[in-house]
């Protein structure tokens, strides 16, 4: 009798082990389910569009244009998708620099991977945020599609933008945001922190971990997408998803019991099935003294210090740009590490007069490559940039160029020759 019931109970407790092992598998799925990281955040760069507005001469060509940055917004609820771009192709008094005020504008979106277009039209402006809306007038993308999203305090960021000839991106934080009113009108500001020293083209976009966009950086500021913040976004993780941590804590709990458990049913089953034997009295050994000691020298050893190696002059240190037509014919300008911008922007390394026909204010910029390789763009100027041997240049597009290539800017009276 005795040890058939000693025979049922190790039964019950093997049963307990393998049934707290299937809730044990059980539990560890669950919380793969519950805490399963989402999808990897693709590069948000494909998300960066080209904005042009141009206006058509007589014979109905584009004659002058203008770039800016320029985003693919869903906001949800059956909406179409709008542009959001920078506002200021004008001046605040609705004058232009770059286009005749009187004259009739055209848009179109360029895909910067691909090079496709769609023409847009202007929807609207908010000139509080320095933001410009634009529809589909016909075609819509069916990629790099940002969804609207609302900022939240301590939120981080990815910065993502244009730079003089590439599509870059930073991280950033949300530090916080405040409201701002004008009549019927509200609005949000934002403060956040990073670095958009790297970009030259507004606006910049704020894209959060889930590839939403939640705000903007244009020419007046930083603001939120959304000039209210939807009650449905979560502010706090603990608030609004307490019932996600509920759940992991109960399943933790069940788990942690599980395994003691089961630890302590393995331990009293082998204290009662397996007999103890004697223990045999072990007789303590004196160790010999080691005799394989290395023996060290007393003066340390030091490695041969190598020979030092001619550092090769770098091909930049050789490099200058000489004006041959104009204004600037006979000045010669080194082209340091930091390259040469040209234009009527008093931050160009070269200025031209502020009433220069042809000159935009950011016309053109000389750059070096990492492999020391020199590079010419043309910043989206008004009148264009002419290679000799290419002819004129496509805005944003850089094209090598080595000593003895020469160039014009505007027209044929502003030219510059590499040497």
């Amino acid at each position: 009798m005795r040890k058939r019931t000693e025979k049922t109970e190790l039964k019950k407790r093997y049963a307990g082990q393998r049934y707290g092992k299937i809730l044990l598998l059980a539990a560890v799925l669950l919380l793969a389910v519950l805490l399963q990281p989402g999808e990897a955040q693709a590069a948000q760069e494909d998300n960066v569009w080209a904005v042009y507005a141009f206006t058509l001469d007589s014979d109905g060509y584009p004659e002058s244009a203008f770039a800016a940055a320029g985003y693919v917004v869903d906001f949800g609820d059956s909406s179409p998708y709008q542009v959001y771009t920078n506002s200021v192709f004008f001046e605040d008094d609705g004058s232009s620099d770059n286009f005749d005020a009187s004259a009739d504008l055209y848009y179109f979106l360029m895909d910067l991977e691909t090079g496709d277009l769609y023409n847009l039209e202007v929807s609207g402006y908010n000139s509080h945020c320095g933001m410009m809306i634009l529809d589909f007038a016909d075609d819509v993308p069916t990629t790099g599609i940002l969804t609207a999203g609302a900022a939240k305090k301590g939120q981080e960021v990815e910065i993502i933008g244009l730079t003089y000839d590439d599509v870059t991106s930073v991280s950033g934080t949300i530090n916080s945001y405040k409201q701002n009113k004008s009549g019927d009108d509200s609005w949000y500001v934002l403060d956040y922190s990073g670095s958009t020293d790297d970009f030259y083209f507004y606006p910049m976009a704020l894209v959060d971990e889930d590839s939403n966009i939640v705000g903007m950086i244009t020419s007046k500021g930083a603001y939120a997408m959304y000039s209210e913040l939807p009650s449905s976004f979560p502010e706090n993780l603990l608030t609004d998803y307490w019932w996600v941590l509920l759940i992991a804590a109960v399943v933790i709990v069940l788990v942690v019991a599980v395994a003691v458990g089961s630890a302590k049913g393995k331990k009293k089953a082998a204290a009662q099935t397996t007999p103890v034997a004697p223990q045999t009295p072990v007789t303590p050994q004196t160790p010999e003294p080691p005799t394989d000691i290395p023996i060290y020298p007393t003066t340390p050893v030091y490695p041969e210090k190598p020979e030092p190696q001619p550092v090769r002059p770098s091909p930049r240190t050789v490099t200058s740009l000489v004006g041959i037509q104009g204004i600037m014919a006979g000045r010669t300008y080194p082209i340091g590490p930091e390259g040469i911008t040209i234009g009527r922007d008093p931050s160009n390394v070269i200025v031209y007069p502020a009433d220069t026909k042809g000159i935009s204010r950011k016309h053109c910029r000389l750059y070096f490559e990492s492999d020391g390789g020199l590079k010419l763009v043309d910043c989206g100027s008004s009148y264009g940039t002419v290679l000799v041997g290419l002819g004129k240049m496509t805005p944003l597009q850089p094209v090598s160029v080595k000593p003895g290539d020469r160039f014009y800017i505007g027209s044929e009276k502003n030219g510059f020759e590499l040497r």
